[in-house]
C-alpha cells in the first residue's frame, strides 16, 4: 500500500526510522525471491519496512506486507522477520540477528516511542529503545536484566556475572554492543 509520511516534524531533528530517514540501497527476501539493490528504509516506530519508485517519472512511497518478508539488509546489519512467538513485543516481528551461534544466537528488537507536544502545531519527538531476544535450545527467551540469564542458562549464569563485571564500562554506557559480545562470549565458551 501507498503511504504519507506523517511524522517529519520532530522538534528536535529525531526520526523514526533506523539510523537514517533516506533510502538506502538494500537487498531483501520477499515471497520467496531475492531482491537486490531495492530503496528501502525502516519505520521502527510502526515496524514498516518501506521501498520507493526509482524511474525519474512519478515518486512513490508503498509499505511492504510484512507477511512477504522473510529477511532484509540495511546499513550493514541483517534482518529476519520471525513468527509469531507467543512472546509479547509489539511490532510484526522485524528483529536485527546480531550474533548468530551454533547454540546461542541473539536477536535485537528495535523500538522507537513517540512523545507529542502540542504549541502551535504538534511536534514530535522520538526514543529509541532496544529489547534483546535470545535463541538458546530451540526457544527463544527476551533477556531484560542479566538476571534474566539465570532462569534461561543457570549452569552460564556465573560466566554471564563475571563477563558482567570484566565489562561493567561497556554495560552501562553501551547496553546493546555489552549484549552482542555476551553473547560470542557464551557461544566461544559453550563447547
Amino acid at each position: 500500500p501507498q503511504f504519507k509520511d506523517e511524522h517529519l516534524n520532530a522538534s528536535d531533528g529525531s526520526h523514526i526510522y533506523l539510523e537514517s530517514s533516506h533510502y538506502v540501497s538494500s537487498s531483501l527476501v520477499y515471497n520467496g525471491q531475492r531482491y537486490e539493490d531495492v530503496p528501502l528504509r525502516y519505520d521502527i516506530l510502526d515496524d514498516q519496512l518501506s521501498s520507493r519508485s526509482d524511474d525519474h517519472l512519478s515518486i512513490f512511497k508503498v509499505h511492504l506486507i510484512p507477511e512477504g518478508v522473510t529477511s532484509f539488509q540495511l546499513h550493514g546489519r541483517s534482518f529476519v522477520r520471525l513468527p509469531d512467538l507467543g512472546i509479547e513485543l509489539d511490532g510484526h516481528g522485524y528483529f536485527e540477528l546480531s550474533s548468530q551461534g551454533e547454540f546461542l544466537s541473539l536477536y535485537i528488537k528495535h523500538v522507537k516511542t513517540r512523545k507529542e507536544k502540542v504549541e502551535r502545531e504538534v511536534q514530535y519527538k522520538f526514543e529509541s529503545d532496544n529489547y534483546y531476544l535470545i535463541s538458546y535450545k530451540d526457544s527463544f527467551y527476551v533477556i531484560n536484566s542479566i538476571k534474566d540469564f539465570k532462569e534461561v542458562m543457570p549452569d552460564q549464569y556465573s560466566q554471564v556475572r563475571t563477563f558482567r563485571r570484566q565489562q561493567k564500562t561497556l554495560y552501562k554506557e553501551h547496553n546493546q554492543e555489552f549484549m552482542i559480545e555476551l553473547i560470542k562470549f557464551l557461544e566461544t565458551n559453550a563447547h
